[in-house]
């Protein structure tokens, strides 16, 4: 999840889930759920009122000044100021906290804190930790996690091939028309009647009524992974045929198009369903991390 250009995810310790936000190239981490997790307290919120005013008069200012309120999804999904601290911040804040859990969860944060810092070292690490980021902020939105990783596969294959199409002399106002070729040939309907039937809402571009939203995001679990494969597909052939130009990028989309309506084919036969669903994912969420966050009179 993003939050403007700020990564919005869930780090875990000990199966408690903390808020955590990437903003000024480092983590910051919800100073409330770090006490909930140290405190178990009932009232997470009222404890860190009462320790900040506790910090304040014995002077130690410099934690709470350089405290951020920035804003957080809470349990009813809306993004609410949130006090946030960065690592060498929070483990100040920490050592005013009484608690058993201390000493691990500073070894913890230490660790969460260079992550970013592996990464670049180790790139096929920044992928995994990338991956594993962005499942987690799709379950923060209410996703399941099944429904997260075959949306993080489903975008990691769409960079791959236009990607592809960028070396190979693809325009970019050809992007769209390869994408709905692909996804007719697929699905066997364009992408804004398949919008259409899991009702986006309709706007006005230009002279045009458009779909408006992010159809990938609205996909089920089989129709992205349908999609996926036929993404995969179209990326080998390209390097495979050493394709060039429209016409011959475009074949290659057919043919991918091709081998994943079979594959859809046989799911239907499968399961003895259409694969193509009016179920809308960005509206009926199929579950997700919302439970264990904190109520929105917490956050």
């Amino acid at each position: 999840m993003t939050n403007g250009n700020e990564l919005v995810s869930l780090a875990v310790f000990e199966n408690h889930n903390i808020r955590q936000i990437w903003h000024d190239d480092r983590w910051f981490f919800s100073v409330v759920d770090v006490v909930r997790v140290l405190t178990e307290s009932k009232n997470p919120q009222q404890y860190w009122y009462t320790l900040k005013g506790r910090l304040a008069q014995e002077g130690a200012n410099g934690p709470l000044t350089i405290c951020k309120g920035l804003k957080l999804p809470a349990a009813d999904g809306k993004m609410r100021e949130t006090d946030c601290a960065d690592t060498e911040t929070m483990l100040r804040i920490i050592q005013s906290i009484p608690s058993p859990k201390a000493e691990p969860f500073k070894q913890w944060l230490a660790q969460v804190g260079t992550e970013r810092l592996e990464e670049i070292e180790d790139p096929e690490k920044a992928l995994d930790e990338w991956r594993e980021r962005a499942i987690r902020s799709y379950m923060a939105r209410g996703y399941s996690e099944g429904w997260a990783r075959n949306r993080v596969d489903a975008i990691i294959a769409r960079k791959s091939v236009t990607g592809q199409w960028a070396v190979r002399g693809i325009k970019p106002r050809e992007y769209a028309i390869l994408t709905d070729r692909m996804h007719m040939g697929t699905f066997g309907l364009g992408i804004q009647e398949h919008m259409e039937l899991k009702g986006f809402p309709v706007i006005r571009r230009g002279n045009r009524l458009v779909h408006k939203g992010d159809l990938r995001e609205g996909m089920t679990a089989l129709e992205s992974a349908v999609i996926t494969f036929a993404e995969n597909v179209s990326t080998g052939l390209h390097i495979q045929r050493d394709s060039q130009g429209f016409a011959e990028v475009a074949r290659d989309v057919d043919d991918a198009a091709e081998l994943a309506k079979e594959n859809r084919i046989k799911l239907e036969q499968l399961t003895g369903q259409p694969v193509v669903s009016k179920t809308n994912m960005t509206i009926e969420r199929d579950g997700g991390l919302w439970g264990l966050l904190p109520p929105p009179d917490e956050a």
